[in-house]
C-alpha cells in the first residue's frame, strides 16, 4: 500500500517536469503544504537572454512573450524562441519595457530610446523615424481601440498610421503611466496624482493625493487600484479606501488584480502580497520565488501566473491542485493506506502501522486512538458520520467524534483481525472484507455473512445501481444480492483471479483492477482484459478512476499500479 500513495506523487511531478522538456526548475520550497502555489522558474538555462524579465504578455495566438534588457523572449509551452535587434530586422533596442496587443492581434513594443515597434505575426516594423524627435515613453489602448502615447516632455499624442495627434499636455508634472479608463476615457498617471482625459477634457481625479501614482488596475468589479510611492488606493466613484499592507512592509507600490479578483501587490522589497478576502499572503523566497525583487505580474489564459523579477528570469505560478504532506509536515509515517474525506470537510489519513492523521483546514493532528493495532488499511465513514476503522491485526473500530465508542475482534464476533475493506451500500449495511471472510453490521450488529461459501480474502466493495454488491477478493470477483451469490474468475474470462479495485462508470460498465493481471472490462456479461498497454508499467492494478478530458469531454479511466 505504501507503493501506490507515493506511486502517485511521482507521476504527477514526471509529468510536469516532461511538459515543460527541463526548460524549468521546479522550487522545492513551493512544495509545502503551506504554500498555495507551486513555483516553476524560467532562466538563461532555459533558453533567455538574461535574467531581468520586464514586462509579460500573451497573445490572442497563446504565445507568452517576454521583455528583457536582451531582446523579447516567445514561449510557445515548449521553447523560447529570442528576438535581438542584432538578428532581427525592424527591432530598435534589446531593452523592450513594454508590450500590448492591438484589436487587430497585432504586438506592439516600447523599447529604452523612446521608439515603438510593431509586430504583424511575421515582421518587426520600428518608427524611429516616423515621430521626428519626439521621444515616447509610455503607450496603451483605449477601450475604441485608438492608440495614445504620452511623451518624455509630458504630452498625449493619438496615433494615426505614422502620424501623432496632440492631444494634451502636463504642464505640472511628469508622466508616469498611461492606461485605458472607463468609458473611452484615458488615464494619466503623473508625478503629481492622477489626471483623467475624457471627450478633449483632462482633469485631475481629486480623490487621489497629489503624489507619485505609479501603477493603475481595474479589478473585477470595476474599482480601481492605484500604486503610489506611499500607499495603494482602492477607488471607486463613491469613495477612496487604502489598502493596508502587512506593519513590516514598506515601499510597495505596484497592483496587479486577476481573473479571480485577487490583488497581486509587488515592486516592494520581499516579493508579492496576495491580497485574499481577508487578509494578505506573502510569497516570497521563503515559499518558492527566484527573487524578492518583482517587476511584473501576469495572468495566461490557464490561470497561471508569471512573475517576472529583476534579477533570476520569470517565475510560473500554477495554483495546487495536488499537495504532498509527509513526515515533515505532521503526517505520523510517510506510508499511507487509507484516505477518508469526512462530512465535515477534515480528512482522515490511515498509516499502515502508525495509527491516524486528521487534516482540517490546514492542520494536521494525530488521532490518539486506537491506541494499540495502529496498523490502519481502511475507514469509512457511515451516513450517521461515524468513523469506522480496520486494521491489520486488531479488528474493527467504530469512532464519534475521534472517540473510540466500540470495537470487533476475535473476542467479540470477526473471525480475524485483518480488516481490508469497509463499504456502506444504499441500505445502510456495512460491508467488511476480512483476509478470511466477509461480515456486515446492520444497527451495530455483526454478521458472518455466507461464511460457508466465501472464505478468502476480500479487499474491496461497490455497489451498482440495482443494488447488487460487487466484491473483489483473491478468489475471484464476487456478485451478492438477495437471491444468490455469483462467482467470476479465470474461468469466466479475468486475467487473474486476485482482485484489488473495481469502479463503476456512467454506463454501468464495471472496471476491474487485478494483481498480475493488469485490468478488464465487465460490459454486457462480457469480460474484456487490457494487459498489453505500452503505458502500463505493471500488471499489478491497486486503483482505478475516471476523469474526463478537458480538451474533448470524453470519459477516461486512470489507472494506478503498484
Amino acid at each position: 500500500m505504501n507503493k501506490r500513495f507515493y506511486l502517485l506523487i511521482l507521476v504527477f511531478l514526471f509529468t510536469r517536469s516532461f511538459s515543460a522538456r527541463s526548460q524549468s526548475s521546479l522550487s522545492e520550497k513551493s512544495l509545502g503544504i503551506e504554500n498555495d502555489f507551486s513555483v516553476e522558474v524560467f532562466n538563461t538555462e532555459s533558453g533567455f537572454p538574461q535574467n531581468s524579465v520586464i514586462d509579460i504578455l500573451q497573445s490572442s495566438n497563446g504565445y507568452l512573450w517576454f521583455s528583457t534588457f536582451s531582446g523579447v523572449v516567445r514561449y510557445d509551452g515548449v521553447k523560447f524562441t529570442v528576438f535581438s535587434n542584432n538578428e532581427t530586422k525592424g527591432l530598435l533596442s534589446n531593452t523592450v519595457l513594454i508590450i500590448k496587443e492591438d484589436k487587430n492581434k497585432n504586438l506592439w513594443l516600447l523599447d529604452d530610446a523612446g521608439h515603438l515597434v510593431k509586430y504583424d505575426g511575421n515582421t518587426f516594423t520600428g518608427f524611429e523615424k516616423s515621430f521626428g524627435n519626439i521621444k515616447i515613453s509610455n503607450f496603451c489602448f483605449s477601450e475604441d481601440g485608438t492608440l495614445y502615447v504620452s511623451t518624455t516632455n509630458n504630452e498625449i499624442y493619438t496615433v494615426n498610421g505614422n502620424i501623432l495627434d496632440f492631444s494634451t499636455r502636463i504642464n505640472q508634472y511628469n508622466i508616469r503611466l498611461i492606461t485605458a479608463g472607463k468609458n473611452n476615457s484615458l488615464l494619466i498617471a503623473t508625478t503629481g496624482g492622477l489626471f483623467e482625459l475624457k471627450n478633449g477634457t483632462i482633469q485631475q481625479i481629486e480623490s487621489i493625493p497629489k503624489t507619485e501614482v505609479l501603477s493603475l488596475c481595474y479589478d473585477r468589479d470595476n474599482f480601481l487600484g492605484v500604486g503610489t510611492i506611499a500607499v495603494i488606493y482602492k477607488v471607486s466613484a463613491a469613495k477612496t479606501e487604502i489598502i493596508n499592507l502587512p506593519d513590516e512592509s514598506e515601499g510597495y507600490s505596484r497592483i496587479f488584480v486577476d481573473r479571480q479578483n485577487r490583488k497581486w501587490i509587488f515592486d516592494g522589497p520581499d516579493g508579492i502580497y496576495l491580497l485574499g478576502t481577508n487578509d494578505f499572503n506573502q510569497i516570497s523566497e521563503e515559499s518558492g520565488l527566484s527573487s524578492n525583487t518583482v517587476k511584473s505580474v501576469y495572468q495566461d489564459s490557464e490561470d497561471n501566473i508569471w512573475v517576472g523579477t529583476n534579477n533570476a528570469g520569470v517565475n510560473k505560478l500554477t495554483y495546487k491542485i495536488f499537495r504532498t504532506f509527509s513526515v515533515e509536515d505532521g503526517l505520523i509515517a510517510d506510508g499511507v493506506a487509507p484516505i477518508v474525506k469526512s462530512a465535515n470537510g477534515a480528512v482522515y489519513v490511515g498509516n499502515n502501522c502508525g495509527g491516524i492523521n486528521k487534516i482540517i483546514e490546514g492542520k494536521i493532528i494525530k488521532i490518539p486512538e486506537p491506541k494499540e493495532n495502529t496498523c490502519i488499511w481502511s475507514m469509512l465513514e457511515d451516513k450517521d458520520e461515524n468513523l469506522w476503522v480496520g486494521t491489520y491485526g486488531g479488528g474493527l473500530f467504530k469512532f464519534k467524534n475521534d472517540k473510540e465508542i466500540f470495537h470487533f475482534n476475535k473476542t467479540n464476533g470477526l473471525s480475524d483481525d485483518v480488516v481490508f475493506a469497509l463499504y456502506q451500500d444504499s441500505k445502510g449495511i456495512i460491508w467488511i472484507g476480512t483476509d478470511k471472510s466477509i461480515f456486515t453490521i446492520q444497527h451495530d450488529t455483526l454478521s458472518h455473512f455466507a461464511k460457508d461459501v466465501i472464505k478468502t480474502k476480500v479487499t474491496y466493495f461497490t455497489e451498482d445501481s440495482i443494488g447488487n454488491i460487487w466484491a473483489a477478493s483473491n478468489n475471484g470477483l464476487y456478485k451478492i444480492n438477495s437471491q444468490k451469490i455469483d462467482l467470476f474468475t479465470t474461468y469466466h474470462g479475468l486475467p487473474s483471479n486476485s482482485i484489488r479495485s473495481l469502479y463503476f462508470d456512467e454506463e454501468k460498465t464495471l472496471w476491474i483492477g487485478t494483481v498480475r493481471g493488469g485490468f478488464s472490462r465487465l460490459k454486457a456479461g462480457k469480460f474484456a482484459s487490457f494487459t498489453t498497454i505500452p503505458e502500463l508499467s505493471t500488471l499489478d492494478v491497486f486503483a482505478l478512476q475516471k476523469t474526463i478530458s478537458k480538451t474533448c469531454g470524453l470519459q477516461q479511466i486512470k489507472v494506478f499500479t503498484m
